[in-house]
């Protein structure tokens, strides 16, 4: 049913538990994994961990975070290997004009994950409603999940 399952993580400790029932629901549909992260460029003034970064730096950095995140979860799972199936992209630039007009595109998954909000309140007022954005413009499922869970 779901082959191909994207998941879109803002970098926070709280999206990358996305990623964790991504994985959950891969092993369920025997699905591959697209863990996205899109480094929001009008963020940038507010995240003072990129401020003196260059764009190859910050790419760069969230890359190896996100194989960090991939590592430690696979290093704790019953079923490890359900992790070889995880593909990384990320991207700097606005997540309304990345996420689904080009990787979604790209990837044709049947599923994507996203938040039901950012977890950044203050961050929220300046990057606008991302996952309202995926609800309205995906062309596959899409599963909210409440950062509360």
């Amino acid at each position: 049913m779901y082959e191909k399952i994207m998941v879109c993580v803002d970098g926070t400790e709280m999206s990358y538990k996305l990623f964790e029932q991504a994985i959950v629901v891969a092993g369920r549909y025997d699905s591959d994994v697209y863990l996205v992260r899109i480094i929001d460029m009008r963020a940038i003034p507010y995240m003072k961990s990129y401020a003196a970064m260059t764009f190859d730096q910050m790419t760069e950095d969230a890359y190896k975070k996100c194989q960090e995140v991939v590592a430690s979860y696979k290093a704790k799972s019953d079923t490890p290997e359900r992790y070889d199936r995880v593909n990384i992209i990320v991207e700097a630039g606005s997540p309304r004009k990345l996420i689904t007009p080009k990787i979604a595109k790209e990837i044709n998954p049947g599923l994507i994950i996203c938040g039901a909000r950012s977890p950044k309140k203050g961050a929220e007022r300046f990057v606008g409603n991302v996952t309202m954005h995926i609800l309205n413009t995906a062309k596959c499922d899409v599963l909210v999940v409440h950062p509360d869970l």
